[in-house]
């Protein structure tokens, strides 16, 4: 092969790293954009629920709504967001973010116990579909701008662009990253993350309060505790074991919920009666909504666990309680921010009981919850990364390492995610996971003779787009 042509090659992999980079900012600058109002509008609505609560009378029939709005639009759930990365024809649409951006606001208003990301990544895919439409896309160009619309959402709502990236590589395919789309996902998160920042919608500030927060031990360089390490250790295999629990009665509820003889639309004003209910018997709202700071002195939320006797010992399985009604009745919103409640309120309990840093255990929880329940521990570690500081970075992976492997596979969240890495509690896919060694040497000795395909679509150097299948 002459010089020449692997220049040529180098060239028009370049190019098209530059071109496809240029295809996202227009969809992430609109998503940043819609997800600055989306954020903004969620607080809204949250403060018209604090001021009167007597509007939580209302959920059964705010129920009720959701599913007619869901019917009209024939919106199914965010795994619709998958579907719309895999195939054209599948899930999304362009009028896809219009019905969750309304249902999400009124499970919200009316104190419904659940996120925003859902929304978030349905409002990212739609528009990013949106774009690719207008822009005449091939399918694999389709495919990375639909995962950078993903990255974009993220890293908008939680104000965090690299883990914003990640997170959109590895929840598209677990275990593996399509590298096609690194550098469109890197662009587009930051795009949307700058746009959001721009209409001054900020979130809880997480790192601010976990340093106020740090523990003597912490202060200057860091040394390494292997005591520490163990009980970081023991969190990650605390907090996968309860995301096995939490998607274990979540999926067993729904389906009992779906087989029902009851008409369809009585369902959610069912589970908005039983949220009232539970309101009433725990006498708090602490427990409704996102839960991400507090509404008052002496109440538990996220921002409050990193304190300590910032929550109490049983505050996490009341929120899963009230984030699996939610969810389960037909509600709409998301589980990531009431997980990040559930474990960054069980890390602080666990900080007393293993004698640790409240702060660090919660950050932990934070980030494991994250990591476990959506498949994507690198997206988690760099999660933490960007929001406790660097600094505790073994601490970081070592727990959301070990969540992730005790985690399930199969979630809500994920149903179409592509698994390619076995785990402890999926043993059917251990079974069919081979590393016979033969046919392994096989391939490679086979890949010997061929050219090594490009990660982008171009011509020269024989190159080709194989690795464009990867999303």
């Amino acid at each position: 092969m002459k010089l020449s042509q692997q220049y040529a090659g180098n060239l028009s992999v370049i190019k098209k790293v530059f071109w496809w980079s240029l295809l996202t900012l227009p969809s992430a600058f609109i998503i940043g954009n819609v997800v600055a109002l989306f954020l903004w509008s969620i607080d809204k609505v949250t403060a018209v629920r604090l001021s009167h609560p007597q509007i939580i009378w209302f959920l059964p029939v705010a129920g009720i709504v959701i599913y007619f709005i869901i019917r009209a639009f024939r919106e199914t759930s965010s795994n619709i967001v998958f579907q719309n990365i895999h195939a054209k024809s599948n899930g999304i649409t362009e009028k896809s973010s219009l019905p969750i951006f309304l249902t999400t606001i009124i499970t919200h208003l009316f104190g419904g116990s659940a996120g925003r990301e859902g929304a978030t990544f349905q409002i990212g895919a739609s528009l990013s579909r949106l774009s690719a439409k207008l822009f005449k896309l091939s399918e694999p160009q389709f495919k990375v701008v639909c995962t950078s619309g993903i990255a974009a959402a993220f890293g908008a709502v939680f104000g965090v662009p690299i883990a914003g990236a990640f997170f959109a590589l590895e929840i598209v395919r677990e275990g593996t990253f399509p590298y096609n789309a690194l550098i469109p996902c890197i662009v587009a998160s930051i795009v949307g993350t700058l746009t959001c920042n721009y209409w001054g919608v900020h979130l809880t500030q997480f790192q601010y309060i976990f340093a106020s927060q740090s523990h003597p031990m912490f202060d200057g360089k860091f040394t390494p505790d292997l005591l520490l390490l163990a009980k970081a250790g023991a969190v990650g295999v605390i907090m996968g074991l309860l995301c096995c629990l939490f998607y274990l009665v979540l999926q067993y509820l729904k389906q009992g919920i779906d087989k029902s003889v009851l008409p369809k639309w009585v369902i959610p004003f069912i589970g908005g009666i039983l949220l009232v209910a539970l309101y009433f018997v725990f006498g708090t709202q602490e427990y409704l909504g996102l839960g991400a700071t507090g509404l008052g002195q002496n109440t538990v939320s996220i921002a409050s666990a990193f304190n300590a006797g910032g929550a109490d010992t049983w505050s996490w399985l009341i929120k899963l309680l009230f984030v699996v009604i939610t969810l389960s009745f037909g509600f709409r919103g998301g589980e990531i921010t009431p997980l990040l409640f559930i474990g960054a309120t069980l890390g602080s309990v666990l900080a007393v009981l293993f004698n640790a840093p409240v702060p660090l255990f919660a950050a932990l929880g934070f980030i494991t919850m994250l990591g476990g329940s959506a498949n994507t521990p690198f997206a988690a570690t760099i999660l933490g990364m960007e929001l406790f500081g660097a600094e505790y970075t073994s601490y970081y992976a070592f727990a959301c390492f070990i969540a992730y492997f005790l985690s399930p596979t199969r979630k809500k969240i994920e149903l179409l995610q592509a698994p390619t890495v076995p785990k402890l509690f999926d043993a059917d896919y251990l079974k069919e996971w081979s590393l016979d060694r033969k046919l392994e040497n096989e391939r490679l000795e086979k890949k010997k003779d061929e050219d090594e395909p490009s990660y982008l679509e171009g011509e020269g150097n024989g190159r080709n787009n194989a690795d464009f299948e990867m999303l």
